[in-house]
Parts: C-alpha cells; structure tokens; sequence
C-alpha cells in the first residue's frame, strides 16, 4: 500500500484551543523525558500526528520518512505525575466535482396597478417575486482514512532522573507507548528499567519492546 511514496506529507491538526507546552525552566526541578515517535508501516501517504503532555501539546520533528527515522524530542517536565497522550492517522485525499442547488429571487412584472385620486391618478406596473432553483458546480475535497491509532502512558518522573517515552505505530488498530527510565553505566552505555521500578510508578499503558541500542 503506497509503496512509491517517498516521504509522508505532515499535516499539522493542532487545534487553535490546545496550548503549547511550556516546559519549566533550567533552574526549576525538572526531569528530562526523551519522546520517541516511530513508525514500521504507512497505510496512507499523509500523516497527521498530535503528542500532548497533560492536555498540552508538543511538537515532534516533521514525520517524514519516519519508517527508517523515528522522530525524538528531549522535553524538560515537572516531577508531578506526567500523562502522555499518542494519536497518528494516515490518510489520502479525494477530490470530486458536485452539483449544489441554491434558490434565486427574481422579479417579474404580473399586471398594473393605480394610484392617487382624481387628475393625480396614475396607472404602473406591478411587480411580483418568484423564486427558481438553479445549480452550480463546486469542487469537493475528501479526507479518506487509511489507518490510526492511539496511545497513552503516565508516570511520575523523578528530579533529574532520564526517561524515555516510546510511541510505535505498526498497523490501523496496532500500535504500543511504554516509559522507561534510563541509567547511564560506566562503559558509556544506557541501561533501561520500566517507569514504576523502584522510584517511578506507572499509570496506564502497554508495553512494546525496544530495538537494541535504543538511546
């Protein structure tokens, strides 16, 4: 299925009522959570992604290409519990022609008539309104669906703690969003545990596994 696409077109849905995510400030406490976007198939050659943190919404790098390019943002958050809210929908676009009806009001002229009195008498014509429906050609352009999915994940993050918030999208219906945290070791490597162990706590979410050397 669109195979010969070379890149997904992003179209941004950010409504005007959602507010930009305002992160707190290097001297504030804060943690450090790296939002991870990845895509293993594209039902559709368009691409509309929203992220929200708490209600508020993040943006992402542009999703093109995104089956060999996950797309990550490092966002400094408050350590207070932190929802993560994942939504992607492929789609294509169809444009047709129609024929609208819309109602016209015309005058006509149906008959005379009088006026005044006497030598002031004067005869005109009478004027009458009708309506007629004509139609006109407009061009339509469809939004068609192609695939989607959704997915949240919660946690508390610790002050000054790493994490990483992974959404996968695999097919219309399959997708998975998990939190981890992530632990530097001595040879420069990462070590990841599930938000809940020991300092964190999950809320909701489903798991998915991580490809090796994931970062």
């Amino acid at each position: 299925m669109y195979r010969n696409v070379p890149a997904l077109i992003a179209v941004a849905v950010v409504c005007s009522c959602v507010r930009q995510y305002e992160p707190p400030s290097l001297d504030e406490p804060h943690a450090i959570v790296k939002v991870r976007v990845s895509y293993h198939d594209t039902p559709g050659p368009r691409l509309s992604e929203t992220v929200r943190l708490n209600g508020y919404s993040v943006d992402m790098p542009a999703p093109d290409n995104r089956r060999s390019v996950p797309g990550i943002r490092a966002v400094r958050v408050r350590p207070e519990v932190t929802q993560w809210a994942f939504h992607s929908l492929f789609f294509h676009t169809v444009t047709r022609t129609e024929r609208v009806p819309h109602t016209v009001s015309e005058s006509y002229a149906c008959g005379t008539q009088t006026s005044g009195y006497g030598q002031y008498r004067s005869t005109s014509s009478r004027y009458c309104t009708r309506t007629r429906t004509e139609y006109r050609t407009r061009t339509v352009t469809e939004q068609v669906r192609d695939g989607s999915c959704s997915g949240e994940v919660a946690h508390v993050p610790q002050v000054g703690g790493v994490y990483l918030v992974q959404f996968d999208f695999y097919a219309h219906g399959r997708c998975a969003v998990q939190c981890l945290r992530q632990h530097p070791q001595p040879n420069a490597t990462f070590r990841f545990t599930p938000c809940g162990d020991a300092d964190d706590f999950p809320v909701h979410g489903p798991a998915a596994q991580l490809e090796p050397g994931t970062q």
